[in-house]
């Protein structure tokens, strides 16, 4: 959740509906879709998106997330629910979507997304619609049986360069500094694994490519993606330079894919604390155990700490993994009955104790 990042131009997208092309939405109504691009944070979601989007037939949104904020249409759509929508992480400003058409009436989530995701491709004249975010990586049987016809592509990377990732953005980003999100992610991966598993066991349509591989040989990995799409490849999808990365977040943490070249990060491993570290090991251990050749081979890679998780550290881990989620559903089901100044008042009040604590970013 990339939370409540509104600005002033809120008020302007409230209770209006999203000009739409019935024609084009015509078009596109036999693709097969959404297309959902999903992976844990600080995955290489972005960069892949980055490079997907390049594609003349591909359109995808970034983050904008509103799968998730349910609450803004339960029993009936909230009035002003495209206004909060953009309050919580900007989405509408930051794809540009139109929104000068008079007031009119998506009657259901399922149905907004969809008109969003379709609206988006219609401005670029593409047929492949749908969204990328590090947001769904816990929610894709929610998603599945949201969207029947949906597709999904999976990106893996180490836990271990997922949280040191984390770690290192968490100095300049206030959204990576929160309190435990690091141990979320790490649980995170386990949970996309289920995921990942209940799709092809109802037989959703799903293709696995891995961090690593992509920067290492990215034309190689978007060639298998268009297959899987069937899709031609495109040579401009492997070059980063000319991507329109418009609708990415400001910030330091970004700084790789709004970059002109594609390359890895570093290694910030440092950027963790010892006891963290150790943590990530016992899982890994766990995990090639548990899962075997069914994990992505990403994660099978040599371990320091052939000790597993304890019952009782797994037990406490679960819940406190379950009581951060909890806490994200509560927040989002108070966005539609809590007014966005008070909403403002809070994110201006956290941004503030942010700057002021300066964080380190080797906590969990």
């Amino acid at each position: 959740m990339r939370f409540l990042a509104g600005t002033a131009s809120d008020a302007s997208c409230t209770a209006v509906k999203l000009s739409m092309n019935p024609s084009y939405v015509a078009d596109i109504s036999t693709t097969p879709g959404p297309l959902f691009v999903v992976g844990v944070w600080r995955s290489g979601t972005s960069l892949l998106y980055s490079l997907l989007n390049q594609h003349s037939r591909i359109a995808l949104l970034y983050e904008g997330d509103l799968p998730l904020l349910w609450p803004l249409f339960w029993l009936k759509p909230s009035e002003n629910w495209l206004a909060k929508w953009n309050f919580w992480n900007q989405a509408v400003t930051r794809h540009r979507i139109d929104t000068a058409q008079p007031p009119g009436d998506f009657k259901d989530l399922r149905g907004a997304c969809e008109g969003v995701y379709k609206h988006y491709a219609n401005t670029k004249g593409a047929s492949i619609w749908g969204e990328k975010s590090p947001t769904f990586h816990d929610r894709l049987p929610y998603l599945a049986k949201m969207f029947p016809t949906a597709r999904f592509v999976i990106i893996w990377r180490s836990p271990m360069g997922i949280c040191s990732s984390m770690a290192r953005a968490a100095r300049t980003s206030s959204w990576n500094a929160r309190k435990g999100v690091r141990h979320r992610a790490l649980m995170g991966c386990e949970e996309m694994q289920h995921g990942r598993k209940w799709l092809q066991t109802h037989g959703r349509q799903v293709h696995e490519l891995s961090y690593d591989e992509l920067t290492a040989n990215p034309e190689a990995s978007l060639r298998s993606l268009c297959d899987f799409l069937d899709i031609s490849y495109e040579p401009q999808m492997a070059l980063l330079a000319d991507s329109d990365r418009s609708a990415i977040y400001q910030g330091e943490h970004h700084i790789l894919v709004k970059s002109t070249s594609i390359a890895k990060a570093k290694d910030h491993s440092d950027a963790l604390s010892l006891e963290f570290k150790q943590k990530i090991q016992r899982y890994m251990t766990m995990w090639q155990r548990k899962f075997s050749a069914s994990w992505p081979p990403v994660l099978n890679s040599p371990v320091v700490d052939c000790r597993e998780p304890s019952f009782i550290e797994r037990t406490w881990d679960r819940s406190r993994y379950n009581a951060l989620r909890s806490a994200d559903l509560i927040v989002r089901m108070s966005l539609r009955v809590i007014p966005i100044g008070i909403w403002r008042c809070y994110r201006d009040f956290r941004e503030r104790r942010y700057r002021a604590q300066k964080p380190s970013g080797n906590g969990a």
